[in-house]
């Protein structure tokens, strides 16, 4: 996150970042869906928000809703996303630090 971050001082590679930062969260969200049964309930409560906002935010994009935003192009195609990228690191970190506990 951080490398997608530093990429924006160059607006189009910090898009590109994002872009591959995307997929990698999605992917690792699908992945933690296996473990939920070792995941403890405050992380399963946070990732169900997560995966509520990655699925209002996609159905934005995929219904072209974006397009009446244009004037906020920058909080609908970066700051959001990287808000969900933030949270996802939380989550991540939450479950790191749970398991180093255990």
């Amino acid at each position: 996150m951080l490398t997608t971050l530093v990429l924006y001082l160059t607006v189009f590679w910090g898009l590109l970042a994002q872009i591959f930062l995307g997929a990698f969260q999605v992917l690792t969200g699908l992945f933690l869906l296996f473990f939920l049964n070792r995941i403890p309930e405050k992380i399963k409560k946070h990732l169900m928000y997560y995966w509520i906002s990655v699925l209002i935010y996609g159905a934005f994009y995929l219904i072209n809703k974006f397009e009446s935003f244009e004037d906020y192009w920058v909080l609908s195609i970066i700051l959001v996303p990287m808000g969900i990228a933030g949270y996802f690191t939380y989550i991540l970190e939450s479950i790191k630090k749970q398991g180093y506990e255990n």
